[in-house]
């Protein structure tokens, strides 16, 4: 039965979104308990990576309900693929846990070591995609009904200063 395994719910998570709170309400009523791994957390400031992961771990403990058993990690990058499946491996069981995930590459890396995957958790994912909400915020456009209020506020708040948006380009290729 799905409520005795545990949810894992992977993703970078730029910004928490509408489609993340959903999932996430969703996940805490069908397993026993939820796992939230922030992707991409060894990763400098970038377009595709503005907000940290302290910040992005700060944006999603406001989204959950007092009490709920949900832990939180941070999972890093890693320019090996195998390097990164072998990382999630040796932390969370095969056994134990069910992966959830919009990403394709990381959904196919899991289930080729055999993590059973919960795709009926994703919502609109073609409406609450964070490169497009990122891209929004970014251009000053009107994005407030995508993303949680708690997490409006605090966009709204730190990212006026032009200064937010600028980054130094990336060459490195990675999972996420």
């Amino acid at each position: 039965m799905l409520m005795q395994k545990h949810a894992l719910f992977i993703g970078r998570f730029q910004p928490p979104h509408n489609g993340h709170k959903k999932t996430i309400f969703r996940l805490l009523n069908s397993y026993k308990s939820l796992t939230i791994a922030i992707g991409s957390s060894n990763k400098a400031k970038s377009e595709k990576n503005p907000f940290s992961a302290k910040t992005r771990l700060y944006l999603l403990k406001n989204l959950i309900p007092p009490k709920s058993n949900v832990r939180f990690v941070f999972l890093a990058d890693n320019p090996s693929n195998d390097e990164w499946t072998k990382n999630v491996l040796k932390r969370f069981s095969k056994q134990k846990y069910i992966v959830v995930s919009a990403n394709k590459l990381v959904r196919s890396l899991l289930s080729n070591v055999g993590y059973e995957l919960d795709l009926s958790s994703l919502y609109n994912r073609h409406k609450w995609e964070g490169k497009k909400i990122r891209l929004l915020i970014k251009n000053n456009k009107d994005y407030k009904n995508l993303i949680p209020k708690q997490v409006f506020k605090y966009i709204k708040k730190h990212t006026k200063n032009k200064d937010f948006w600028q980054f130094k380009k990336s060459v490195n290729k990675h999972i996420y």
